[in-house]
């Protein structure tokens, strides 16, 4: 799939662009997302294999968005923006707590965190800041680029209980 992606965009330098662009931030925030999800459950090998599903489906809507197939999956892209927005606030909001608690804290469970996995959590709340701004603005005119905004939004839900 990435060498049928690289073949469609080698005529388009403004789409090879582009397509790398979005291909490197959707891997960035879903892997940031896998990571906390990981350090939330407290581990487990589990995590491999959804980060690896999760990547292939990246992978996949990029190769879609380059190829242009993606009008079947179009509707408007502003109210996935949106919806982006609303789901990146909450799952910042809750980083945030998870940081000022120094773990996950609940009924039903505990998560202490080391020092390492505290310092882990700040970096990647400002991490998956940085990319979801950028995606936000790399998107804004795309109606194309509804699909990646789509797939960001489907993998920040795993981390909504």
């Amino acid at each position: 799939m990435a060498e049928d992606t690289v073949r469609t965009v080698s005529g388009d330098k403004a789409l090879k662009v582009k397509s790398e662009k979005f291909d490197s931030l959707l891997v960035d925030i879903i892997g940031d997302v896998i990571s906390y999800n990981y350090i939330e459950s407290g581990g487990g090998t589990i995590w491999s294999f959804i980060s690896s599903y999760a990547v292939l489906d990246a992978k996949f809507a990029v190769n879609k968005y380059v190829k242009g197939t993606t009008l079947n999956d179009q509707g408007y892209l502003g109210s996935s923006i949106s919806d982006l927005s609303t789901n990146w606030s909450e799952l910042r909001a809750e980083i945030q707590t998870v940081i000022k608690d120094k773990g996950f804290k609940s009924d039903d469970y505990s998560v202490d965190l080391t020092e390492d996995e505290l310092e882990e959590m700040i970096d990647l709340r400002l991490r998956l800041d940085n990319n979801i701004k950028a995606l936000t603005k790399l998107a804004a005119n795309d109606e194309k680029a509804k699909i990646l905004v789509d797939v960001v939004n489907d993998k920040l839900d795993i981390s909504m209980n």
